[in-house]
């Protein structure tokens, strides 16, 4: 897409494209977790948690990336905030 295609959308083609490139972005999340996550998901405390994800991250079976998540703010401002999220790195 070039400036010109951009210039020319509709208000409901601008929309599209960029529910269009948060659902992308969150396809590729999906995978990703926050530590957040990980505690609430597994029930561990937050020290045990960060110890296990630590150990996985040293054998190389872990990746850190960066994800978009909500905050507080975000039902107001309707921005999503990277966060560090954890995920088991591809062939593993």
């Amino acid at each position: 897409m070039n400036s010109k295609d951009i210039e020319n959308m509709t208000e409901h083609e601008l929309l599209q494209a960029i529910l269009e490139a948060k659902k992308i972005q969150q396809d590729a999340d999906d995978k990703a977790l926050t530590m957040e996550e990980i505690t609430e998901k597994s029930n561990l405390s937050d020290k045990k948690a960060r110890k296990l994800v630590k150990e996985l991250m040293s054998s190389g079976k872990v990746e850190v990336v960066y994800v978009q998540r909500e905050t507080i703010t975000t039902p107001l401002t309707g921005r999503l905030y990277p966060k560090p999220g954890y995920r088991l790195k591809n062939g593993d």
